[in-house]
């Protein structure tokens, strides 16, 4: 049986590209042998905005200034008329397609971008652990911007080829899960940069360490407001590929664990647990060899990659 393919479309993002966007679903739909027809759901404005926009030109119309008159109105009854205004959509489209998904496992998801799931009153990211919790896997379209729940950015390429610089920056929150969509990202990332080698190692890595975080989220309620924050960074003249995990809660006096020192493995050049630079929180990091074919041969590796983090930690 094949597995089904949706869409989700936010028309308010389309910027004028509805048909392209359209189009370019079915194209995908095709490629798994399978159609899109009358599975996009469309995401529609707050028709709150419609209607203070014909408020307005009904005042203009009568030359009433209503506008001003509301306002005072509200602040009189200590109404928030701007939080109003700014609410976001009913996303009726949006538990459509999450009721349709649950229906029907390891369906995939087609979004031009995370973009569409921004502005709907909860993180763009939640939705996409959520969608992910129910089975569906999250497919990006303007896959030069973000793809499985994650923002790449675009960075200078070395002589060698190899891309450099921020390769992913993943957020995971305690709803939903977490393990299996950080994996997917690093993986769509590290295929992009051409790093497959190191695929398995890296997903094997976030099994240990966002696995733990998301076994101690698990069932507890003080934790809802946390935030786990995955990185992989190749910095710029060093062979190494960094995997950072910067989560809120402070372990950074826990012993790493055998199991985490074997997903690294002889591949790692170092493996460290210290308090997060933001002053809250703990930051693991795994530095792992690019291999043979990706090595400068610098004997100042340890120190571009030391220099190389203090100038990322300084941006941040």
């Amino acid at each position: 049986m094949t597995e089904p393919v949706y869409g989700y479309i936010q028309i308010a993002r389309t910027a004028g590209e509805m048909a392209a966007i359209e189009a370019r679903m079915r194209e995908v739909a095709a490629i798994y042998d399978t159609t899109i027809a009358n599975r996009i759901y469309y995401e529609r404005p707050s028709p709150v905005g419609y209607l203070w926009s014909l408020i307005d030109k009904a005042a203009r119309h009568c030359g009433l200034d209503l506008v001003a008159l509301i306002r005072s109105i509200a602040r009189h009854n200590r109404i928030d008329l701007q939080q109003i205004l700014t609410m976001p959509p009913p996303s009726v489209a949006l538990w459509r397609l999450i009721a349709a998904v649950r229906t029907t496992p390891n369906s995939k998801v087609l979004v031009h971008s995370l973009d569409h799931f921004d502005g709907l009153g909860i993180e763009p990211e939640t939705v996409v652990q959520l969608l992910s919790t129910l089975g569906a896997r999250v497919m990006w379209l303007d896959t030069g911007g973000q793809d499985a729940g994650h923002r790449f950015r675009h960075h200078p390429v070395a002589p060698s080829g190899l891309q450099t610089g921020l390769l992913l920056e993943h957020k995971v929150t305690p709803f939903g899960l977490a393990t299996v969509p950080a994996q997917h990202a690093a993986t769509e990332a590290l295929r992009r940069a051409e790093l497959h080698a190191l695929i398995e190692i890296v997903t094997t890595v976030l099994a240990e360490v966002v696995g733990d975080v998301e076994q101690y989220w698990r069932g507890n309620t003080e934790t809802l407001s946390e935030r786990a924050l995955i990185r992989l960074i190749v910095p710029p003249g060093a062979a190494v590929l960094l995997v950072e995990v910067e989560e809120t809660r402070d372990i950074s006096t826990v012993p790493i664990s055998e199991a985490l020192r074997a997903a690294c493995g002889e591949h790692s050049h170092s493996l460290t647990r210290e308090p997060a630079a933001s002053g809250t929180g703990t930051l693991t990091r795994c530095e792992l060899a690019l291999g043979p074919s990706h090595s400068t041969h610098d004997d100042r590796l340890g120190a571009a990659v030391r220099q190389y983090y203090d100038m990322s930690v300084g941006q941040r």
